[in-house]
């Protein structure tokens, strides 16, 4: 599976293919044969395009390990593996889920800001979707970390969104993680997850 954008095959969550395998495994539209023999070897050949630390690259022939958000990287790429587990079970995916749960953890709080897309709330729906899927403390424990840094709002943002009030890229973004983190055993990442 490719899909361009800029004229680069992108990885992402919300650029990507992660984005489309998601859906994908979501939805009810694939045979067991087309999700066996289209969307597991794509997935698979994701998984090959992985840093050492977890971090999903953002597209084809990257070689930089910087974007750990949750449009590009592992933090997107969660939710992916998530339903993959569920979806194939096999513990790989399980796997690659808790190693990328570790490189955001590892990358700590996004200098961008708040945001979901790329910014600390998106992040840490990530902790969120590995809590829900092995529902260990230790996930909770960092997404209430992120939680206890986001609720000191306009303290920490080194830059404004292009969309302030956006869902993706601004307040209404953040408001719905605080919203989630009130009762995060129902947290699901607003327009993704709960689709």
């Amino acid at each position: 599976c490719e899909y361009e954008w800029h004229d680069k095959n992108y990885y992402g969550a919300a650029h990507g293919v992660t984005g489309i395998l998601f859906t994908l495994l979501k939805s009810n539209v694939l045979t067991d044969k087309e999700r066996d023999t289209l969307v597991k070897p794509t997935l698979d050949a994701l998984l090959d395009e992985t840093f050492p630390s977890g971090n999903l690259k953002s597209s084809h022939g990257s070689d930089s390990d910087r974007l750990v958000q949750w449009c590009h990287g592992s933090p997107g790429f969660i939710s992916l593996l998530q339903v993959a587990y569920e979806t194939y079970n096999d513990k790989k995916y399980l796997d690659a889920l808790l190693k990328s749960s570790d490189n955001v953890w590892h990358a700590g709080l996004l200098r961008k800001g708040y945001s979901l897309c790329h910014g600390v709330s998106g992040n840490a729906y990530a902790f969120l979707t590995a809590y829900h899927t092995t529902h260990a403390e230790e996930q909770m424990y960092r997404a209430l970390c992120f939680a206890n840094w986001v609720t000191g709002y306009n303290k920490h943002e080194d830059t404004t969104p292009d969309r302030p009030y956006s869902l993706y890229e601004g307040k209404v973004g953040v408001a719905f993680f605080l919203l989630d983190i009130l009762k995060p055993t129902n947290a699901k990442f607003p327009g993704y997850e709960d689709i």
